[in-house]
């Protein structure tokens, strides 16, 4: 069971989650751009990974259960940013564990940079600080495909024909391969983004197109800022993850005191995918942090 409570951020509503008690928050910031917090509620409740301390997340504005009207202002790295210190703050969170997952990823890196004595480690699951490199890392899985299919999609996202069945069968195609594995999806991830506002926070932030990034995080780049945050860190990362193998190395590189942990067998949605072993890795990284409590 999971605890509503709606928070302000600005002039808006956002509905938080909280399950657990404890002096140590594992926050967890959903990715999309506008995907919801629907497969991290699933998932991630304390009782299911294991975990005596309290779990929080939110919907962020425009996803989920925080509805807003159409308003493109809202959408930029800043804004969530904000909103990740409001939920901080408003929810009065002490002993905070960030983890945040894709572009949960970049508002974690965001919120420690402006913050870094905030927070007591840092946890980055599927989720890049560079994203030129991240986009190489698209080409490569369309590599994959062939040729043909790598220049169809190129012609079909310049025409902006990509409702054509043979764009959409190839995006389907990468999505099993690198975005999650399952036989059967969970309709929390095939709704993940089911309002206007999420879809227009995708378009602006990320690009219209799945694999390919041409919003505002198309120039995003921590790599270097990111060398001066010394926190504990974890970096989960699948290994058929449609964000590269090499971003994850990336941000190791760049964070200090760092683990890289690649899961086996797994794409993008590595915890729905492999819950046992995503589960392991990260009460592995739990247990040594001090003031963290795991159940045997």
């Amino acid at each position: 069971m999971w605890h509503r409570q709606t928070i302000t951020s600005g002039q808006h509503s956002v509905q938080t989650y909280r399950a657990g008690s404890g002096d140590t928050t594992l926050l967890l910031i959903h990715g999309g751009p506008g995907a919801g917090s629907g497969t991290l509620r699933e998932t991630h409740h304390p009782k299911q990974l294991g975990l005596d301390m309290q779990v929080v997340t939110w919907d962020q504005l425009g996803c989920g259960e925080s509805p807003c009207e159409h308003d493109d202002s809202l959408w930029s790295i800043e804004r969530f940013t904000q909103e990740c210190t409001d939920v901080i703050i408003q929810l009065n969170l002490k002993h905070v564990i960030l983890l945040g997952r894709s572009w949960g990823g970049v508002i974690a890196q965001e919120y420690v940079l402006k913050n870094p004595n905030a927070v007591e480690a840092l946890i980055l699951g599927g989720s890049s600080c560079d994203m030129a490199l991240m986009q190489v890392g698209f080409e490569h899985c369309k590599n994959a495909l062939g040729l043909e299919f790598r220049e169809m999609m190129h012609r079909r996202e310049t025409a902006g024909t990509t409702d054509h069945p043979e764009y959409r069968a190839a995006v389907t195609l990468l999505s099993y391969r690198h975005v999650c594995r399952l036989e059967t999806w969970p309709e929390s991830l095939t709704t993940a983004i089911s309002t206007p506002q999420a879809k227009r926070a995708m378009e602006i932030l990320f690009g219209k197109y799945f694999f390919n990034c041409t919003g505002v995080l198309q120039a995003y780049d921590r790599s270097v800022a990111l060398k001066k945050i010394k926190l504990p860190a974890l970096i989960m990362h699948g290994e058929h993850d449609y964000i590269s193998l090499a971003c994850a190395t990336r941000l190791h590189e760049s964070l200090s005191n760092s683990v890289l942990t690649i899961l086996k067998g797994c794409s993008h949605f590595s915890y729905l995918e492999d819950f046992d072993q995503y589960q392991q890795i990260l009460k592995r990284f739990l247990k040594g942090l001090p003031k963290a409590q795991i159940k045997s």
